[in-house]
């Protein structure tokens, strides 16, 4: 437990900063706007810094402590704390951030995903902080938090420290596993107030206090193992910010998320600026809030001038890791003041994960140019964009990966016909003899334009997801490796339009299938030819790695071959085992093979995608069976959930590009499939009642009425909710062997969310 020494003041967590503004002093030089406000829910010190070396190398160092406190849905307190920093060399595009977090936090993040978070991501969550540690790479505070109540006097569990050692001085350790930072910083300018919100849009208390020390010099030793000290010195600034609690949990407050764009810079002309724009986003509603954006700019003289801004977003970065998606470039503009600057961060991948409460944000070492009253200026600084990390919709945050995702599909299948990548695609050697120019748009026109066609209303993109995660979830890097996503998005592709020839299927991802518009001989040989990219990809992964390459082939062509196994069984389809079944009122065998199509057709793509990704990340053995067998089992539960999907019509739910659309109820039962649910029904329903239901299927065709009444029949019985079952029971089995192999890091309690979201996608519709 935290030590947090008792105070004078015991108000609410949450309570606002207001009424106690009068003992803090603004510029009079007594420093108490630094002491810890035990009775306020939000407690944050940072430290910005620029740093050089004796070689002229240029270093980053952003330091954040932070106190949280709340109230728990059962009324008690529940204190949590967490620190950390990032260190980047913008020279050399490097980036490294380290996050701590003590068990309150632990118990934060799951009070906080029981409350708007989706079903399945909520509950990986909770169960992977069921041992009371963090998510990796989040870490567990070796020792207690102590903050001294009459000082500043902050001590992180051993592992970072923060201390006033005299007016206007701070001095910060910092203790990693390989590095130990020391820095001691002296402030250049008197502190400001930097801002005083007040009012509640979405009737939520967001009161919060800041102040700045704009300029400070920092002097610092960075000591590794085996390494001879680094000395530095350089400029920081320090923000000391106290109020209403950012993750409130009493039952009176609406679950709400938080938007930020904070940036701050050192000015060449010996000018400071701090720009910033917040917003709450109302979880029940969807309604988001923003206060208009502001700019504090702090004269050479330690003068302070506050003045409206606009801060523009430009060019954006998606991280593969996280999905989410930063404005790496930003304007920003403030007539009143003279300012206008353009911002931009060093280098995109500056992305850590949060202090307190789940989710990340880019914290970026960035520059500034532009103009101070009429005259240009230069600078660098602080870029840090906080965006709505609340996963509403696992589907929906997937959807992050889309454009990157697209991005190498396009890579592949280019808009327009370009020789060198209809060479490749042709199979050609590069400066072949053959007339590649005289055939390029032929070949766009046959080979590229039906998939693109497909392509391009690509759904939302777990598979692709699924392939990097099995990756990351193994604690290695997907970045190099990005063309994955695109390899699973064109296996997806392939099989669907081939499924759609076979099935003579009117429409896709709410567009005429691809025969329809090319023909069936165009979109067969297309589909064909697709799944051979294959190919092509790993050999652009791995140009130097036969080894490697040699058990992905192995892995692919086996995941082909199960899933045109699948395909067999499911264009052969069941009808036999079914009428079997109604006769013996026994659905072992019905059921048996239904779920053997759905592994092979299904789960077997899926568990070659995880195989890729697991194989390059060096997956062998017991692991690499583990996963195989989870993802494969992933598939199973997506096809279940998918047979009582078109039960229930929700196939045709508006805006899902990912389907087929469905635009009655049980379309599968007038196509005269025997579905999961249909053969769990065999011993659910009376004997004549049974047989009435096949005889109408297995006839096909069925009259919209009657086919409505077999699946109220189906539902009625507890089929589909014995379908679903069956999915989640087999998702817990896979996880479990899996689970004790992986560590605990975000890709493992998404890839369980995955699974969990298979499986009970449809559970309350």
């Amino acid at each position: 437990m935290a030590l947090e020494p008792t105070v004078k003041h015991e108000s609410q967590p949450g309570a606002s900063p207001d009424a106690r503004m009068d003992d803090l002093p603004d510029q009079d030089g007594r420093g108490a706007y630094d002491l810890p406000r035990l009775d306020c829910g939000h407690d944050a010190w940072r430290f910005v810094t620029g740093l050089c070396d004796g070689g002229g190398v240029e270093r980053r160092l952003m330091i954040e402590f932070v106190a949280h406190r709340t109230t728990r849905p059962d009324g008690g307190r529940l204190v949590s704390h967490g620190c950390g920093w990032t260190y980047s060399v913008p020279e050399s595009s490097t980036y490294r951030e380290q996050t701590w977090r003590d068990a309150g936090a632990v118990e934060l993040i799951c009070l906080d995903t029981s409350r708007g978070w989706d079903p399945s991501v909520g509950e990986a969550v909770r169960e992977a902080c069921a041992s009371g540690r963090p998510i990796g790479p989040d870490r567990l505070l070796p020792g207690p938090v102590a903050l001294a109540a009459d000082r500043l006097c902050l001590d992180f569990g051993g592992v970072a420290e923060l201390s006033a050692p005299a007016e206007g001085a701070y001095h910060v350790v910092l203790r990693g596993d390989d590095e130990t930072w020391e820095l001691r910083l002296r402030a250049l300018k008197p502190a400001v107030r930097e801002s005083l919100y007040q009012g509640a849009p979405l009737g939520v208390d967001e009161s919060r206090c800041s102040f700045l020390m704009p300029r400070l010099a920092a002097d610092a030793t960075w000591s590794r193992p085996g390494h001879p000290p680094v000395r530095m010195s350089g400029l920081a600034l320090y923000q000391r910010a106290f109020g209403a609690a950012e993750l409130p949990q009493d039952g009176g407050r609406p679950p709400v998320d938080r938007e930020r764009t904070w940036i701050a810079l050192h000015l060449d002309n010996g000018w400071d600026v701090v720009a910033c724009q917040s917003g709450s986003v109302d979880v029940a509603s969807g309604m988001t809030a923003r206060r208009p954006a502001s700019v504090v700019l702090v004269a050479p003289d330690g003068t302070r001038q506050e003045a409206p801004a606009r801060l523009d977003p430009g060019e954006s970065w998606t991280s593969i890791v996280t999905l989410a998606s930063y404005p790496t470039v930003w304007r920003v503009d403030a007539p009143e003041a003279g300012l206008s600057l353009r911002v931009a961060a060093r280098f995109a991948e500056q992305e850590r994960p949060t202090v307190i409460g789940p989710g990340a944000l880019l914290a970026a070492a960035a520059t500034a140019e532009g103009e101070l009253h009429g005259r240009p200026v230069h600078g660098d600084g602080l870029l840090e964009v906080l965006p709505v990390n609340r996963i509403l919709d696992f589907e929906g945050h997937l959807e992050g990966l889309r454009a990157i995702t697209h991005a190498e599909v396009v890579r592949l299948y280019p808009d327009a016909p370009e020789p060198e990548a209809i060479t490749v695609l042709a199979g050609l050697a590069p400066g072949s003899r053959w007339p590649v120019d005289v055939v390029a748009e032929s070949l766009h026109r046959s080979l590229v334009a039906p998939v693109r066609h497909l392509a391009d209303a690509m759904g939302r993109g777990w598979r692709s997801y699924a392939a990097i995660a099995a990756m990351e979830m193994q604690g290695v890097s997907s970045r190099p490796y990005r063309a994955l996503t695109a390899l699973a998005e064109l296996l997806h592709t392939a099989s669907l339009i081939v499924d759609d020839v076979e099935d003579n299927a009117p429409t896709r991802r709410g567009r005429p299938a691809v025969h329809q518009v090319f023909g069936q001989a165009t979109a067969i040989n297309t589909g064909t030819h697709a799944y051979l990219v294959f190919d092509q990809v790993v050999r652009h992964l791995l140009p130097d790695d036969p080894e490697r390459r040699l058990r992905l082939y192995q892995a692919y062509l086996d995941g082909m071959r199960r899933n045109h196994a699948g395909q067999a069984l499911d264009i052969l389809g069941h009808h036999e085992a079914m009428e079997a079944a109604v006769v013996s009122g026994d659905a072992a065998a019905v059921l048996e093979r239904v779920r053997t199509t759905h592994r092979l057709k299904t789960g077997g793509v899926v568990r070659g995608i995880g195989e890729f990704g697991a194989i390059l990340a060096g997956a062998n053995g017991e692991l690499l069976a583990a996963i195989s067998a989870y993802y494969e089992t992933v598939g199973l539960a997506y096809q279940i959930s998918d047979d009582v999907a078109d039960l229930r019509a929700l196939l045709a739910r508006p805006g899902d590009p990912g389907s087929r659309v469905a635009k009655l109820p049980g379309e599968d039962i007038r196509e005269g499939k025997v579905t999961y649910p249909l053969a769990h029904a065999v011993p659910l329903l009376p004997r004549a009642r049974l047989r009435e239901v096949w005889d109408v299927v297995r006839a096909g065709n069925a009259a919209p009425a009657a086919a409505r009444e077999i699946v109220g029949a189906l539902e009625d019985c507890g089929a589909t909710a014995a379908s679903l079952a069956d999915a989640r029971q087999a998702i817990d089995q896979a996880w479990r062997p899996l689970q004790e192999l992986l560590p605990v890091n975000r890709h493992t309690v998404m890839v369980r969310a995955l699974g969990l979201y298979a499986a009970q996608r449809h559970l309350d519709e």
